[in-house]
């Protein structure tokens, strides 16, 4: 299922389909998705699908690629490798995972 994050986390995170990092998330790690929205803060690198930054969002890190959408006003530092093919996480795991959470200091 999709997952939705509006709090602190610090872990990784891997799921076949949608995570959304909302207005007031803050996530660091790594996550691998069918497709990452990013609203808050993402700190961390991504592989999936697609990447979406949504306006004033902000990714900090590397992501692997079919589709990135950066949209006004949103903020990406990091590098962009664009592949064609599946590199979504495949089927031989859980729905979703998520590994090591602790609380975020920043």
């Amino acid at each position: 299922g999709n997952i939705l994050i509006n709090g602190d986390l610090e872990g990784n995170v891997m799921s076949r389909s949608e995570v959304v990092v909302g207005k007031s998330g803050r996530v660091m790690g790594e996550i691998q998705a069918q497709k990452l929205l990013v609203s808050g803060e993402f700190k961390g690198n991504f592989t999936g699908e697609i990447i979406d930054i949504m306006p004033y969002g902000k990714v900090y890190g590397d992501v692997v690629v079919n589709n990135i959408v950066i949209e006004p006003n949103a903020v990406f530092e990091g590098e962009t490798k664009i592949v064609s093919g599946r590199v979504t996480p495949h089927n031989d795991m859980d729905d979703v995972h998520i590994i090591k959470p602790k609380k975020l200091e920043y």
